[in-house]
């Protein structure tokens, strides 16, 4: 499990400060992912990581957990989910980023409303 990237990134993600709340409502955030699958891996993960579950991490026990005991295991479903799992894991490093670096996003953000034909009119307050 350790060589998995999803599992790095969200090692990684615990230790920062407050980042696992924030990421908690990310995933949960309808907006962002209706996947009910990718918030019980991370309720999952969550748990195990705090000692919670006990039982052996690997993908066989992370598959039942998601999809149940009752389903056949399948790899390819089970990598799906990793990957879409680690897709936001990724989304939410780059906005987390971006919202601790305000100038930096407020920039984006002025160039995206450029962009579009918004910039006429709109007023940016970093505070």
């Amino acid at each position: 499990m350790d060589n998995l990237k999803f599992y790095k990134l969200f090692l990684a993600l615990v230790n920062k400060e407050n980042a696992l709340n924030e990421l908690s409502k990310y995933i949960r955030n309808p907006a962002v992912n209706r996947n009910k699958h990718l918030i019980n891996l991370f309720e999952f993960l969550k748990n195990h990581q705090k000692g919670t579950y006990k039982k052996e991490l690997s993908k066989k026990t992370i598959f039942n957990k998601l999809f149940g005991n009752n389903t056949l295991y399948n790899e390819t479903k089970l990598q799906k989910q990793f990957s879409l799992f680690n897709h936001l894991l990724e989304d939410f490093m780059v906005l987390r980023t971006l919202k601790n670096e305000l100038p930096s996003y407020y920039l984006k953000l002025a160039v995206i409303c450029y962009e579009l034909n918004l910039s006429k009119g709109l007023k940016y307050n970093a505070s």
